[in-house]
C-alpha cells in the first residue's frame, strides 16, 4: 500500500504517553498521542498521522464543539514505522 499526503495541519498535542502491553508475540511498547486540530475535512480511522518522523494509526476521530475542531486519538508501536 502506498500512502499519499491528504492534508498538512497545525495541531496541538493534548496528551502523549507510552504504555507496555503483553501481546501474543510478547511485550510491546505503544505510544499513545492525542492531537487537537481544526476540522480539515474528511478524516477517518483508515488515515494516519505523520508527526516527528513517525507514523501514528488513528484509532478515534472525535468532533469537538460545533464540529469546527476535532481530536485525533492515535497510537504507534515503538520501533515500528
Amino acid at each position: 500500500m502506498t500512502w499519499t499526503d491528504k492534508a498538512r495541519l497545525t495541531a496541538e498535542i493534548v496528551r502523549q504517553g507510552t504504555t507496555e502491553f503483553i501481546r501474543d508475540f510478547g511485550a510491546s511498547d505503544e505510544t499513545v498521542i492525542v492531537f487537537r486540530t481544526l476540522w480539515p475535512g474528511e478524516i477517518t480511522t483508515a488515515d494516519r498521522v505523520r508527526h516527528a518522523g513517525r507514523s501514528f494509526n488513528i484509532r478515534e476521530v472525535v468532533p469537538l464543539g460545533r464540529g469546527f475542531a476535532l481530536e485525533l486519538r492515535c497510537i504507534a508501536f515503538n520501533g515500528v514505522d
